[in-house]
């Protein structure tokens, strides 16, 4: 098959089915607003949802301290799972320092390769903040008392750090 060296390419745009059935554009500025003041009018209480994603992690925890070695990690990518929710639902519900200090366990956790006494103390510390969080209603960041707690939790991770050599 030979072509022409003066016939210029053709292109051809696919159907888009999806945009024809909804269309598109966005969401008008006004249904935002008034879907936020509904949020905020209808508060949810994230409190026991936050609560059951730690007893989730807990139960992990506790698994993870009588498992083999092998077992301790693929639990411990489980625990991260778990974590990264209570991160995204936390700040999701104004309980912006729950997430904080999911982050903190979360940049901690990627660099672990191992799991000993030290990794497993800054978990239940972990735990041990939210807990706090979620029973004193602590939403947003906490003021000084949640800068308080996310700064001891990273000093935590840091002593870690030095005396593994690690990160």
């Amino acid at each position: 098959m030979t072509e022409s060296k003066t016939a210029k390419p053709r292109f051809i745009k696919p159907p888009n089915a999806l945009k024809e059935k909804v269309g598109s554009g966005g969401i008008p500025a006004h249904l935002i607003e008034k879907a936020q003041i509904h949020i905020n009018d209808n508060p949810v209480d994230y409190r026991p949802e936050g609560l059951e994603s730690l007893k989730k992690i807990q139960t992990l925890l506790e698994e993870i301290e009588s498992a083999t070695v092998d077992r301790q990690i693929e639990l411990l990518h489980i625990l991260v799972e778990e974590v990264m929710q209570l991160k995204a639902s936390g700040g999701m519900f104004q309980f912006q320092l729950v997430s904080m200090i999911a982050d903190v366990l979360l940049d901690f956790l990627e660099t672990v390769n191992t799991v000993n006494e030290d990794v497993l103390k800054i978990i239940h510390a972990h735990n041990t903040i939210v807990t706090m969080i979620l029973s004193k209603g602590l939403k947003g960041d906490g003021g000084k008392t949640g800068s308080s707690l996310s700064r001891e939790l990273f000093k935590a991770c840091v002593r870690y750090y030095d005396k593994y050599e690690t990160a």
